[in-house]
């Protein structure tokens, strides 16, 4: 379970990095974010996993809604529904994809991705006791 995790929070933290550098324009129109969106996922990922770090469920749901709160407050809520979509899509190169599907698609990511660690968090506990 501690895979899911680092899985979980690297694309998190790496899908903000990248739509706060998405809004700096000189760097948007020169460097494709998604790209930097799935770098900056691996090398959290390879990071946390090297260090050893397990991430818990507190740590998990703080990372979620305040990278959900900056980005309602920086993009916007309409913004935020739809700039990740298109950042994951620029780094697929998948133009025929829409991004309603992609947007389906990450946010089932984050349902069924906090899911887990949320089962696992309440196993582990069940079980040290």
């Amino acid at each position: 379970m501690t895979h899911i995790g680092r899985l979980y929070n690297s694309f998190i933290w790496a899908a903000a990095v990248s739509a706060a550098l998405f809004q700096n324009t000189w760097l948007e129109m020169r460097v494709n974010m998604g790209l930097v969106l799935f770098a900056l996922f691996a090398l959290f990922f390879v990071v946390s996993a090297i260090w050893n770090v397990r991430f818990s469920l507190l740590f998990t749901t703080a990372s979620l809604v305040l990278i959900c709160a900056a980005g309602a407050f920086f993009l916007g809520p309409s913004r935020m529904c739809v700039l990740p979509a298109l950042i994951i899509r620029e780094g697929l190169g998948a133009r025929l994809v829409g991004v309603p599907a992609i947007n389906a698609a990450a946010a089932a990511f984050l349902v069924i991705g906090y899911v887990l660690i949320a089962f696992g968090a309440l196993r582990g506990r069940r079980r040290r006791w």
